[in-house]
């Protein structure tokens, strides 16, 4: 009996384990690029992960090299979106060779056919504007989509 139910428990988790989990999607890259300065130089990805009438918008930096920037400010800013959850501003350092991700979930504000995310990514001791770019959406069949 013992070795009947070590059986059935051996195949339950085997079964289990081969099961497909749903992976969540992964963000679609809306914009990439590079910043520079005297201090060092960092990839910039502008990304987003549509949620019906959501999005979860992403800005990916990673430092390149050696050296490290100098302290930067990333703000997202919204026109015709609501914050539900994340910070829309992050301040601090990207050390080298590695990332940071700064995660912003926006739902489409009540009655808006558009809507905006702009990112403004500057030098924390001189606010000097080191990129800044505006992505355009539309609600279309009540989903968010860009406007390309």
């Amino acid at each position: 009996m013992l070795r009947v139910l070590r059986g059935v428990l051996v195949f339950v988790f085997a079964v289990s384990a081969c099961a497909k989990k749903q992976a969540a999607p992964e963000p679609a890259t809306l914009d990439s690029g590079r910043i520079s300065d005297d201090s060092g130089e960092m990839q910039v990805e502008l990304a987003y992960v549509p949620k019906g009438d959501s999005i979860e918008f992403v800005v990916q930096l990673r430092a390149v090299g050696t050296d490290e920037m100098d302290r930067i400010v990333v703000e997202v800013t919204v026109d015709g979106f609501d914050v539900i959850d994340g910070e829309s501003q992050w301040a601090g350092f990207v050390p080298p060779m590695t990332k940071h991700t700064q995660r912003v979930s926006l739902r489409v504000a009540a009655g808006e056919e558009f809507a905006s995310v702009t990112v403004t990514i500057s030098r924390s001791v001189d606010s000097h504007v080191l990129m800044q770019t505006e992505m355009p959406f539309l609600v279309s069949g009540g989903k968010v989509v860009p406007d390309a």
